[in-house]
C-alpha cells in the first residue's frame, strides 16, 4: 500500500483503509440480519441467501475494481 506514495500522503491511505474496513464490518451484521429474513423465500432458508447474495456480489466487486484500478502503484 506505501510503494507509490509520498510520506504525507500514507496516512490518509491508512486511514481510509481501516475505515472502509470498519464501516464493511458494521454493514455486514446488518446485511446478514435482512438476508436472514428471507427465509423460505423460494424454499430456501436464510442462511443460504446470505450465501447466495453474498456470492453474486463479490465476483462483480472484484471484476469492476480489475476494470478501475490502474496498472501503478
Amino acid at each position: 500500500m506505501s510503494t507509490g506514495e509520498q510520506r504525507y500522503e500514507m496516512d490518509k491511505r491508512y486511514a481510509s483503509f481501516y475505515l472502509v474496513g470498519c464501516v464493511a464490518s458494521a454493514f455486514g451484521g446488518i446485511l446478514a440480519f435482512g438476508l436472514m429474513q428471507m427465509d423460505g423465500v423460494a424454499n430456501y432458508r436464510g442462511w443460504r441467501w446470505i450465501f447466495i447474495i453474498e456470492g453474486i456480489v463479490r465476483p462483480s466487486h472484484s471484476y469492476s475494481f480489475s476494470v478501475v484500478a490502474t496498472d501503478s502503484p
